[in-house]
């Protein structure tokens, strides 16, 4: 009988030890670990690239980031609703690594509100779930201390593998709102080609051409440069 109250006793023990350490542990990971964040998905869906993180350790005025979205379209077509989900989980990141340089505003414009006016007067596009229904809202506007503005008007589901690269752009562009002036020389014609455009529809820039002059201020035509190369004597 006293073997079977020791080892009674013995397992209640470790029962209480066990829910101590949990408490314990729980305890630790909530002091250390505050305002970590793990990326547990397959792609890593909210972990930040270098580049990324090089452009917000480098704000230096406060960003807004406002995030209008309506929970109903949501509610009605449920892919909309774990985007969005993923779009607000991703600006909480950028917000985290900025340093307290962006702050966030998530706003759900009602029909008729002040901040559905306000939406619209950024620009912002709204679409109805039905015919002659109200606007739903899914996009961004993003200003900086000197009330310059960048938006993304609907967040499009086919460009959800942009995403990273659509917000880092928007913020670049108002943490630099002066864009660096670079010239472009090369044989190849990534501006299009005039001469073919001149007989008929030619064929259009290059890609990356469009996507620098978003970032830099690339003038039509660049000053002459000197370049100097070094000589091998033969003697």
């Amino acid at each position: 009988m006293n073997g079977f109250l020791s080892r009674s006793a013995a397992a209640w023990w470790s029962l209480v030890a066990a829910f101590v350490l949990f408490v314990a542990v729980n305890v630790i990971a909530e002091q250390t670990l505050r305002g970590t964040r793990i990326d547990l998905t397959a792609r890593h869906l909210y972990t930040l690239s270098p580049g990324s993180k090089k452009v917000l350790a480098k704000i230096d005025e406060p960003i807004t980031l406002r995030f209008y979205y309506t929970p109903r379209l949501g509610e009605a077509a449920p892919p909309y609703g774990i985007y969005a989900e993923r779009v607000r989980e991703m600006l909480e990141q950028y917000a985290a690594l900025a340093a307290g340089k962006i702050k966030l505003e998530f706003i759900d414009p009602e029909p008729f509100s002040a901040e559905e006016d306000r939406a619209v007067a950024f620009g912002l596009q709204g679409v109805p779930l039905a015919q002659g229904g109200d606007q739903v809202y899914f996009g961004l506007a993003a200003t900086n201390a000197t009330d310059d503005q960048q938006t993304i008007g609907f967040f499009q589901p086919e460009r959800e593998r942009f995403l990273e690269y659509d917000l880092t752009k928007l913020v670049y562009s108002l943490a630099f709102p002066k864009k660096d002036r670079r010239g472009l020389i090369s044989s190849l014609p990534f501006q299009g080609d005039f001469m073919a455009a001149m007989r008929g529809p030619g064929p259009p820039a290059y890609t990356i051409y469009e996507q620098m002059r978003q970032l830099y201020d690339i003038p039509g035509t660049c000053s002459p440069i000197s370049t100097a190369f070094p000589t091998v004597s033969m003697s």
